[in-house]
């Protein structure tokens, strides 16, 4: 299990300021360690030295680039959120090809400083919500159409996989009860058919993980854990917000440690990521 790097107030990669170029020269086995890292594509609207564009991730520092956020359409095809930041920035006409170097590209052209980064597309996030998930998840015909066309989609922007970060089943507007097993249904489909498409043209399997939440009634009511740990690759805990802006002091939105005084706004990690490990029978 790994566990993500960013926070969401931030929204860049962790740590922002290394470049293609410094420091870590040799790639990490992801044999040995999963480093996964989110990068959110509107950071490249940043002013000045804040600004940070696929260019900017060294390619060494993770074994698993995650792009943060494309979604997908009422007719059941994935969608980059920002079209022209994600392909059509770039776009130029040699010997009457198209060459097409927006955000995807730079983001996957990244592998050929690394051989062994794989880089995954992100669909949902927190302005997504429930509204387009839980009725998607709720059609069996809009589930299997949504399930063929990922596949496609990902091969044809050179990503190695899908990350699924449905924030949150049951919960927000548009959420239903019956989120939890219709998610589950649809992350088995999307896991059969990388399945297929993998035996079919002897290409590597397309990776498939879930950005889940820490708290333990989100995880009860929208995650049916058992039956998606035998289709997920991996899950990231989004193991961040114990504090934030409602509180009158400033403190670590990720701590691992509870602090040193008592008072209410003392949240300790293990109130919320170990009950959701162990309850769910994860670990």
């Amino acid at each position: 299990m790994s566990k993500r790097l960013i926070d969401k107030s931030c929204e860049h990669m962790f740590p922002a300021n290394v470049g293609v170029n410094q420091a870590v020269n040799q790639p990490i086995s992801s044999k040995e360690m999963r480093v996964v890292c989110y990068y959110t594509n509107w950071s490249v609207y940043r002013p000045g030295a804040a600004k940070f564009s696929p260019q900017n991730i060294n390619p060494y520092l993770c074994t698993h680039l995650v792009y943060a956020f494309g979604g997908f359409t009422k007719e059941n095809t994935l969608k980059p959120f920002d079209k022209y930041q994600d392909i059509e920035k770039g776009l130029r006409i040699y010997f009457l090809k198209v060459l097409v170097i927006g955000g995807y590209a730079k983001f996957t052209g990244l592998k050929t400083y690394n051989k062994n980064l794989k880089t995954l597309l992100a669909i949902g996030g927190w302005n997504e919500g429930s509204t387009r998930f839980s009725p998607m998840v709720a059609n069996s015909e809009r589930r299997k159409a949504l399930v063929k066309n990922a596949v496609k989609f990902l091969r044809q922007n050179h990503f190695d996989g899908l990350d699924l970060d449905w924030e949150y089943p049951a919960f927000r507007d548009g959420g239903k009860s019956r989120d939890r097993d219709n998610y589950a249904h649809f992350v088995q489909e999307l896991r059969e058919e990388f399945d297929r498409e993998s035996e079919k043209t002897g290409r590597p399997r397309l990776l498939l993980t879930m950005a889940v939440p820490a708290g333990i009634e989100y995880v009860n009511k929208g995650y049916d854990i058992p039956k998606l740990t035998k289709y997920l690759d991996w899950m990231n805990i989004l193991s961040y917000d114990y504090h934030s802006a409602f509180e009158p002091a400033v403190n670590h939105h990720a701590p691992l440690y509870s602090l040193e005084e008592d008072n209410e706004y003392n949240y300790d990690a293990e109130l919320t990521i170990f009950p959701s490990i162990n309850e769910s029978g994860f670990l």
